[in-house]
């Protein structure tokens, strides 16, 4: 099979009550022309949460058109070469967990990103009424590391290794920035705050 080039999409999936969940998704070269809802591929996430940590997951001929809640935002275009997508299992879903061999250039750079680790216990056990504010804040901070750090630091190694090409870390920046002014909206925290706790993602003051 001839190498051309696969489009890469962030996909930002809305969690009730949480920061939305981050992912990457390339499409199987016979599903690249397609629209990202429609389209058969290879997902890579830290799926979890800051209060328990993370786990490293792939999703293999992942299917979006069961779902309709993720918005796609294309953030660059990565060689054919560089992935192995399945072609076992009948095409059905597979989802491999944390400690496995990776089959690909794309899985190499993603298995080296270390997963967020969980919060401290003190921010977890026993949860009275009294800490639930200062937890959600916790939860939310810039300053914790969860997906989105995960998938931004994955994005800028893959820049760096010259795997991803466009320009994938000006299409972070517009998306984060719009999360970072909804959360200074939602816990009256200044722009200037988010800047300085939140390296690596600027904001625009």
């Amino acid at each position: 099979m001839s190498d051309v080039l696969l489009p890469m999409y962030l996909v930002v999936t809305p969690l009730k009550g949480a920061r939305a969940h981050w992912s990457l998704f390339v499409p199987n070269v016979d599903s690249a022309e397609k629209p990202p809802m429609e389209a058969v591929g290879k997902c890579l996430h830290a799926l979890g949460q800051p209060m328990t940590g993370y786990n490293f997951a792939i999703e293999d001929n992942l299917d979006y058109a069961m779902t309709k809640r993720n918005s796609f935002y294309i953030i660059g275009y990565i060689s054919s070469s560089q992935l192995v997508h399945p072609i076992s299992n009948n095409g059905q879903k597979v989802i491999r967990w944390d400690t496995f061999n990776p089959n690909d250039t794309l899985e190499k750079a993603a298995y080296a990103i270390p997963i967020p680790r969980a919060l401290p216990v003190q921010y977890v056990s026993g949860l009275p009424s009294a800490v639930r504010e200062k937890l959600a804040k916790t939860y939310d901070d810039p300053s914790t590391r969860r997906c989105h750090e995960w998938t931004f630091e994955l994005v800028t190694r893959l820049v760096q290794s010259h795997l991803l090409r466009g320009n994938p870390l000006a299409t972070l920046k517009q998306v984060t920035d719009a999360e970072t002014e909804e959360l200074a909206n939602m816990y009256n925290w200044p722009i200037q705050y988010l800047t300085q706790k939140w390296p690596g993602l600027p904001v625009e003051v």
